[in-house]
């Protein structure tokens, strides 16, 4: 997979993921990873997770994020 760097903050990403899920009462050959993408703007990037923010309140920090653990990333696209 393409590396993500620091340089790719503040613009806007499809991020390719494996999406960890909680099983109750289901078969183990159920239990599994399910792939998911998140788009919006890379907005913080660390040693273990980034952060996209699909949303966000004028004059504000507040808004919906999606933080994703660095090692569950699959692809990406900028978009």
């Amino acid at each position: 997979m393409k590396r993500l760097h620091q340089k790719m903050i503040g613009q806007r990403w499809a991020i390719h993921w494996l999406d960890p899920s909680g099983h109750v009462g289901a078969e183990l050959d159920e239990v599994k990873l399910f792939l998911c993408i998140t788009e919006g703007k890379l907005v913080k990037l660390t040693k273990t997770m980034l952060v996209i923010q699909s949303s966000i309140y004028p004059d504000s920090q507040t808004g919906d994020f999606t933080a994703i653990h660095r090692s569950l990333v699959v692809d990406y696209q900028k978009l």
